[in-house]
């Protein structure tokens, strides 16, 4: 019997699991990505934010059988370090029990493992630089451009939309008014920054999660395997505290001096990455509804895009996964996930997605 065709659009994380877990039941996968092969590709500096790997992502990559190659990748938080301004720090343990952890872990090497476990089954065919431009519900194709700027179609099958927060999949469903998309851009950007070995010893407490809250803004550091900390400053666009007044490098240094001045020794190439690693920008999505009869099927942050510093994402991708795999035995597949499926996102989505998105626009200023 010939096996069911499956197009996934979006090989990052969610799309590169997904694609393992039903080539394993069977299915002929066929994989698209806009971007260049991440097996030979470098990631690009600043735009990466390190991810944090809890219970139920762990548990979707135990059933796609990858997780002995993940964990060497893993570095466990136990909790948040708090740092004040004073320079002095508390440990905010993220459970009472041990084993009650998160572990830290790079968007890049996590996303490279899975595509590279992908490529293994036969059944599975990988096209990197080859952008989706639209999804056609009605006429069932999916519209493609190549590397060399050529356009072709190809059949829509059943087609699973993991391209994340900036959707193609889930714009062209919108557009044909099959789906209502909520999108907020927030008043918030991020940039990355590096604190790297001093000497031959890591800059910070290498098992937590490094946070310096402040009013309205704040920033993170999560640990890399090299022992140096990604960090990542979460700043408003404008106003008086925000990266439209930080223009010159003296703005900069007094700013970090004033705020995080426990930090600023940890990060020699502050001025030279702050004007050099780009802006980045913060937003939610959510989808409703995130399937359109038994054709198409958004998941990830195609259907439910959140803002990092929820730690939620790549999560609750991961989770709404499972569901998938359990339903990918129908022969009416699609049908199948939309009658047991509801996307594991956070709980601020639930409900009227006008109100899901203004509870989660509310606490991403609050956590900010």
């Amino acid at each position: 019997m010939r096996a069911q065709p499956i197009n996934i659009v979006g090989a990052g994380m969610a799309g590169s699991l997904l694609a393992v877990l039903l080539a394993k039941r069977g299915f002929a996968v066929s994989l698209y990505d806009k971007r260049p092969d991440p097996r030979a590709a470098t990631a690009e500096r600043g735009r990466s934010i390190n991810l944090a790997l809890a219970a139920r992502g762990i548990r979707a990559l135990e059933r796609a059988g990858v997780m002995d190659a993940v964990r060497p990748l893993l570095i466990e938080m136990s909790g948040r370090m708090i740092h004040d301004r004073s320079g002095d720090t508390k440990l905010l343990p993220y459970g009472w029990k041990p084993g009650e952890v998160i572990y830290s872990v790079g968007r890049a090497a996590l996303t490279r493992l899975l595509v590279e476990a992908a490529a293994r089954y036969p059944n599975v065919t990988l096209s990197f630089n080859q952008a989706c431009i639209g999804a056609g519900a009605s006429e069932n194709v999916l519209r493609f451009r190549d590397e060399n700027g050529d356009d072709y179609d190809v059949p829509l099958a059943t087609t699973i939309g993991t391209d994340g927060a900036g959707s193609v999949i889930r714009t062209s469903l919108a557009a044909d008014g099959f789906v209502k998309a909520c999108e907020d851009v927030l008043h918030h950007d991020y940039k990355e920054l590096t604190l790297p070995l001093l000497g031959f010893v890591p800059a910070l407490e290498v098992n937590a999660l490094h946070v310096w809250p402040r009013r309205g803004f704040m920033l993170i550091a999560l640990p890399n395997m090299d022992g140096s900390f990604t960090a990542t400053l979460f700043l408003a666009k404008a106003g008086e505290r925000g990266f439209a007044s930080l223009r010159t490098p003296d703005d900069v240094s007094d700013f970090f001096a004033r705020e995080f001045p426990d930090a600023v020794p940890l990060i020699p190439n502050l001025l030279t990455e702050f004007f050099q690693h780009p802006q980045g920008l913060l937003g939610t999505v959510h989808a409703e509804p995130w399937y359109v009869g038994a054709k198409v099927l958004l998941l990830g942050d195609a259907a439910h895009a959140i803002v990092p510093f929820h730690g939620q994402g790549m999560n609750a991708a991961f989770g709404g996964l499972h569901d998938v795999r359990c339903a990918a035995g129908s022969a009416q597949f699609v049908g199948a996930v939309v009658r047991g499926f509801r996307p594991h996102a956070p709980a601020e989505y639930g409900g009227d997605c006008g109100d899901g998105a203004r509870e989660l626009r509310r606490n991403a200023r609050h956590r900010s």
